[in-house]
């Protein structure tokens, strides 16, 4: 199946391509007609019939596109529309029943019948998630080198090893996925879900706070997260290193099953 982001923005080009054409096209519409195994051109016009030759080929390829762009562009537009509605309401089963969750906790653990449970809501939550499609920073691409046990490209060592230990621990997380805060764009390291609960975590991994300008940022961005609601020791994790304290897998280790209760120091090579 296509990947409906990706069908969307190829939609909104195509439709804006044909609405761009259409305004600048030449005025008329082309006629063709089948005469002695050829195809002849005509210009119609204010009811009038003109004969197009091959030399005015130019013409007759804008006329041509015109008439096609006319016919198919309401058809773009539908499938857009329907697209965009479609991903808009995706998942709105599952989300009614979390918000039902959320402000009906006395049910959440005696709605047994039909997979109704809390068990089967959280999962159902934490599948929905992993599979919704998200914004990931576009920027430096061409940092992206360290590999993980997921099969992505990560920015350091440091980040490699939180993916990884992340993976191994089973908890589903986002890369540098886009964090918008009072109109302002963040790409977070990890955006995870606590699979038990599926609550939201942020975690960040400073590591260049030997550098003024890198510091200030961090303090800004940690600001920023407060405001929206994540509090480190509470949903928002923070890692250091600088060059006298390195980054190790046994603290991406510590921190996993402090917050969420996931044992993977067994699996760690030492």
């Amino acid at each position: 199946m296509f990947n409906i982001t990706e069908r969307i923005t190829y939609l909104e080009k195509k439709t804006a391509e044909m609405q761009a054409f259409l305004e600048s096209a030449p005025a008329g519409s082309l006629n063709c007609k089948l005469t002695r195994g050829k195809f002849r051109y005509y210009i119609h016009e204010n009811g009038i019939q003109t004969y197009l030759p091959s030399s005015k080929s130019d013409i007759i390829n804008k006329l041509a596109k015109k008439k096609m762009f006319k016919s198919v562009l309401m058809s773009a537009k539908k499938e857009l529309a329907a697209l965009k509605q479609y991903k808009a309401n995706s998942g709105l089963f599952e989300k009614t029943i979390n918000r039902f969750y959320e402000n009906n906790p006395g049910c959440a653990g005696i709605i047994r019948p039909g997979g109704w449970s809390y068990e089967n809501r959280i999962n159902s939550k934490v599948t929905a998630w992993q599979q919704e499609e998200y914004i990931r920073n576009p920027y430096y691409c061409e940092g992206l080198i360290h590999n993980t046990l997921r099969g992505e490209k990560v920015r350091s060592k440091s980040e490699a090893c939180i993916a990884d230990i992340l993976y191994l621990a089973g908890i589903p997380y986002r890369y540098e996925c886009q964090l918008v805060i009072n109109g302002e764009i963040f790409y977070p390291d990890f955006v995870i879900m606590d699979p038990s609960t599926g609550k939201i975590y942020i975690w960040e991994h400073f590591g260049l706070m030997d550098d003024r300008d890198y510091y200030l940022r961090t303090v800004h961005k940690i600001s920023a997260y407060a405001a929206e609601g994540y509090l480190p020791e509470k949903n928002f994790i923070i890692t250091y290193e600088d060059e006298n304290d390195p980054f190790t897998t046994v603290q991406a280790a510590e921190k996993v099953s402090h917050y969420f209760h996931r044992n993977v120091s067994s699996m760690l090579i030492r």
